[in-house]
C-alpha cells in the first residue's frame, strides 16, 4: 500500500541522507540540497552523535524568560501539555527544546488540541510522530525517526535559547 497521496509534494531544504527509499513510489519529493541513498557515516552527514549523546546526559531542565529546556529520562507518549501551559501556541518559534535521555521509545502526540511545537534531541531513542499529530514546529534529532502520514510536517525551526549543562 502506498501511503503517499499523489497530490502531495514535499520539499527537503538540506541534503537528505537515507538508508533506502522505495523506487516504485512516486514520492514527489524535491531535495533542494540533494540526497544520498545508502548508509553514509554520520560524520559525512554532518552529525556527531557522540557529542549529542554527551549533551543529552549533561543538559539540565531550565527556563530563562520565554525560553525553556525540558529533559525527560523516560520514554512514552508526550504532548505539548507535558512541556508548556495550555495557552502556549504549538507554533513554538524556537522557544522550547525537549531532550530525551532514555533508550525507551518516544511518541510525540496530538494532545490538548495542540500539535507538537518544540525541537527534540533524543540520541538514544526511536521518536515517532503520532498519526494524529500534523506537525512538529522544531526539528527532531533521534537514533531513529518515524513519520507515517503524508500530511505531517517538520518545520525545522531551531531552538534559539540558552542551555544549562552539568559539565
Amino acid at each position: 500500500m502506498n501511503v503517499f497521496e499523489p497530490q502531495t509534494s514535499k520539499t527537503v531544504g538540506k541534503k537528505a541522507f537515507m538508508s533506502a527509499i522505495n523506487p516504485s513510489y512516486d514520492h514527489r519529493v524535491n531535495f533542494n540540497g540533494g540526497s544520498q541513498i545508502g548508509s553514509p557515516s554520520l560524520s559525512a552527514a554532518g552529525v556527531d552523535f557522540t557529542t549529542l549523546e554527551k549533551f543529552a546526559t549533561k543538559v539540565q531542565s531550565s527556563e530563562v524568560g520565554e525560553f525553556k529546556v525540558v529533559v525527560f529520562t523516560k520514554g512514552g507518549r508526550y504532548n505539548m501539555g507535558a512541556v508548556r501551559p495550555s495557552w502556549w501556541q504549538d507554533y513554538d518559534r524556537g522557544k522550547t527544546l525537549v531532550v530525551f535521555n532514555t533508550v525507551e521509545d518516544v511518541i510525540l502526540e496530538f494532545g490538548d488540541n495542540r500539535k507538537w511545537g518544540p525541537s527534540v534531541i533524543a540520541p538514544f531513542s526511536k521518536v515517532t510522530i503520532d498519526n494524529n499529530n500534523a506537525f512538529n514546529d522544531g526539528y527532531v534529532v533521534a537514533k531513529s525517526f518515524v513519520s507515517t502520514q503524508t500530511y505531517q510536517q517538520l518545520h525545522g525551526d531551531p531552538y534559539k535559547g540558552p542551555v544549562q549543562c552539568s559539565c
